[in-house]
């Protein structure tokens, strides 16, 4: 699973959405930020993406992902939901083992 910082495209886009603080496509996340000022709830939100992809291949994310978009919105598509559920536990699970810091 490979990663992208500082890209031209998220940095674009990061100037006109909010939303633009990652985006992943197959099994690459994109980032408009360095490395390191990634927050750890983004990247395992990210991660979680890259999980979906492989669950549902890229066309079948691709489509479920637009089509969960129109009829429910960014908020309330189910997969953008699974992706925050998974990082919020992957998190609160690390911090119970005191490893939030190794990420």
């Amino acid at each position: 699973m490979s990663d992208k910082f500082e890209h031209w495209f998220m940095k674009w886009l990061s100037k006109y959405t909010y939303l633009a603080a990652g985006m992943t496509l197959g099994q690459t996340a994109y980032y408009p930020c360095k490395e390191e000022d990634v927050p750890l709830f983004l990247r395992e939100h990210e991660n979680a993406h890259k999980i979906q992809f492989a669950r549902y291949g890229f066309v079948g994310y691709m489509v479920r992902w637009w089509y969960y978009a129109w009829k429910y919105g960014y908020q309330k598509n189910p997969l953008e939901i699974e992706a925050s559920k998974i990082a919020y536990e992957k998190l609160y699970i690390k911090s119970l083992l005191g490893s939030v810091n190794s990420l």
